[in-house]
């Protein structure tokens, strides 16, 4: 079974070797280590195991400290609206759980039909992952990733996402090669 673990962060850096270090320790401990991502708040990787009983005593193991969460990924999130999800979403995103952020919206997008909307979805999507390759230590492709959802995005606002807003924010970001986190603008909903 594939698990998304997290850890507090105990002041690792988002480098390469910190990574490296992560991904040391687990293999270690006898599990198999997947993506390592790591924030200012936590470390988050993925781990295949029997059980998350399993992955806990790795985690005991390995000294990385109590999961903070473990969640199965080979399992088919549950359905619900794209109100919902974006919600989801964004509380992710502000909790540096850009990963999740991520997979929270893609059922939403694959369902969606309106081009323009599905863009938006599209257009968050790509930020997501753009810090997920924050995260991996890779400025250089969030800002691609960064630079393709400006591109995508659309004005007006959807669902609360003030998406011209956004779309500027992208490229000042991708212009001054920034990769900090931003703020995703909101303001009425409905396009205009």
């Amino acid at each position: 079974m594939r698990f998304l673990v997290r850890v507090p962060n105990p002041g690792l850096a988002q480098s390469k070797d910190d990574r490296a270090l992560v991904k040391s320790r687990l293999k270690g401990a006898a599990v198999e280590v997947g993506d390592v991502r790591i924030s200012s708040r936590s470390i988050e990787f993925d781990v295949f195991c029997r059980s998350a009983g399993e992955v806990r005593a790795a985690l005991r193991r390995a000294a990385m400290g109590r999961a903070t969460a473990v969640r199965r990924l080979d399992v088919a999130p549950r359905a619900r609206g794209e109100a919902e999800a974006l919600d989801e979403a964004l509380g992710l995103y502000a909790e540096e759980r850009f990963w999740e952020a991520h997979e929270a919206l893609e059922g939403a997008w694959r369902e969606k039909r309106d081009a323009r909307e599905k863009a938006v979805l599209q257009c968050l999507i790509l930020v997501f992952a753009a810090y997920v390759h924050v995260q991996r230590g890779e400025p250089a492709v969030a800002l691609r990733m960064m630079g393709r959802a400006a591109r995508g995005a659309r004005a007006g606002s959807y669902l609360g996402i003030d998406v011209a807003a956004l779309k500027r924010a992208l490229l000042e970001a991708v212009r001054e090669g920034s990769v900090g986190r931003m703020p995703i603008p909101r303001k009425a909903d409905s396009f205009k």
